[in-house]
C-alpha cells in the first residue's frame, strides 16, 4: 500500500517498469497521491503490457459472469419456491 505518499508521476513511471514483469504483486493501492493523467497513461501501459495482469482480468470477468449467471438463476428458484411473495429481480452491473 502507497497511499498518501505524495507520490508523482516521476514515481508512477518507475512503478510502471516494475509492474510490467510483474508476478506477484495482486494489489496497489496509490489513492491520496498526486497523480495526473500522464501517471496514469503509464500505469495503463504498463498494465496493459502485463500477461498474468491481462489473464487475471479475463478469469475476474468470467467469474463475474458466472456469479450473475447463478445469483439469477437463484432469485428464479426462490420466486417458484415462493408465490405469493412479490421478488424482485436484481440487476448486477458488470
Amino acid at each position: 500500500m502507497i497511499n498518501s505518499n505524495k507520490i508523482l508521476d516521476e514515481g508512477v513511471k518507475y512503478i510502471s517498469e516494475g509492474l510490467i514483469k510483474n508476478n506477484t504483486l495482486m494489489e496497489l493501492n496509490i489513492e491520496n497521491n498526486k497523480i495526473t493523467n500522464i501517471g496514469l497513461k503509464l500505469l495503463s501501459k504498463a498494465l496493459n503490457k502485463n500477461k498474468n495482469f491481462l489473464k487475471l482480468i479475463f478469469v475476474i470477468i468470467y467469474v463475474l459472469k458466472l456469479m450473475k449467471k447463478l445469483i439469477n438463476y437463484l432469485i428464479d428458484v426462490l420466486k417458484l419456491n415462493f408465490m405469493g411473495i412479490k421478488c424482485q429481480k436484481i440487476q448486477l452491473l458488470i
